[in-house]
């Protein structure tokens, strides 16, 4: 098996998804100041403002996530090296259980890994199954995936 490195996605989609949140936001900003420019009060003023900080946030995120071209996973002969965890960690074969690409965006990859001692593995991206204390779900939003 050769090594297989997967890295956040740079695609058409997620540069429209951020372009629409900046816009978002922008747009919702623009309303804010432009309703306290004409006197309406901060009371009434302060619902467009937060929204913009809001879209402002989860957009700079994406943005930040679409620029990071480092290793997030690598699949190799021993099993998964998980790159978001410091230092990296290495899952083996043997515990990972099931190992699926989302279909509906084709850019999510979704690990199911058992056995391992759940309190050491606390990387980003995981949760511990609702029914068992025991398996870890790993997901990987914006990856490139073929």
């Amino acid at each position: 098996m050769e090594r297989v490195e997967l890295r956040n996605s740079r695609g058409p989609a997620w540069v429209l998804i951020v372009t629409v949140k900046l816009g978002a936001a922008l747009l919702l900003g623009g309303v804010t100041v432009i309703a306290l420019g004409r006197g309406v009060g901060l009371d009434r003023a302060w619902p467009a403002g937060l929204g913009a900080l809001l879209v402002l946030a989860f957009g700079l995120f994406d943005l930040s996530q679409m620029l990071d071209r480092k290793v997030q996973l690598t699949l190799t002969p021993e099993g998964l090296l998980d790159h978001r965890m410091q230092p990296p960690l290495l899952l083996p074969w043997s515990a990972v259980s099931a190992m699926f690409q989302d279909s509906a965006d084709g850019h999510t990859v979704s690990v199911t890994v058992q056995g391992l001692d759940t309190a050491r593995y606390r990387g980003p991206g995981t949760a511990r199954a609702p029914f068992s204390s025991a398996t870890i779900n790993i997901q990987l939003d914006h990856v490139e995936v073929s």
